[in-house]
């Protein structure tokens, strides 16, 4: 599932620090506007952007104070893996539902699943829990999606899945589509 962000390069220390003094930053402290839509050129580093962002660790800092906390979970489409699960909308909500579970043990319970078996759910199953998750769950969620568009399946379904999840109160989705030349 981190075939594509593990191949794209990590910044060098400092690159993408000014993404703290833009709009992106206010946007994390809105409570209305849960989406975040970046765009740029071909090769203009936002895929590497969308790395840096999704390495929790290094921003936990920077992210608006929450007496919950913030879970970032993040997923990177790879056009070169076209038609596999990995590059799907199923894909999309099995690994952000894994995360979750990862990152939330008591959803485990909730949800009445372990990481392992979201493997073998149906995607119907797998949006109904995604969206009983983040009705439960009381921490702040970040979701970091790169390459929308390299999306093997329909752009337009996949855009209604993430919408109908921006009605949740603790989603904030950071999306980046992908252009090509």
């Amino acid at each position: 599932m981190n075939r594509r962000k593990n191949a794209i390069l990590t910044a060098n220390e400092a690159t993408c620090e000014w993404i703290w003094t833009t709009l992106f930053h206010k946007w994390l402290h809105v409570k209305t506007e849960n989406i975040f839509w970046v765009h740029g050129e071909p090769g203009s580093g936002k895929s590497t952007l969308m790395k840096y962002l999704s390495q929790t660790s290094e921003h936990d800092h920077r992210l608006p104070a929450s007496g919950t906390g913030w879970i970032v979970s993040s997923f990177f489409f790879d056009i070169r893996l076209k038609g596999l699960l990995v590059d799907s909308e199923e894909g999309l909500i099995r690994g952000l539902l894994t995360q979750l579970i990862g990152r939330l043990p008591s959803l485990s319970k909730t949800l009445k699943v372990s990481p392992s078996l979201v493997q073998g759910l149906p995607s119907w199953r797998l949006q109904s829990m995604l969206h009983e998750a983040l009705g439960t769950a009381t921490a702040k969620i970040l979701v970091i999606v790169d390459g929308l568009d390299e999306d093997s399946g329909s752009v337009r379904l996949l855009l209604k899945v993430l919408l109908s999840l921006r009605d949740f109160s603790n989603f904030k989705l950071q999306t980046l589509p992908s252009y090509s030349s």
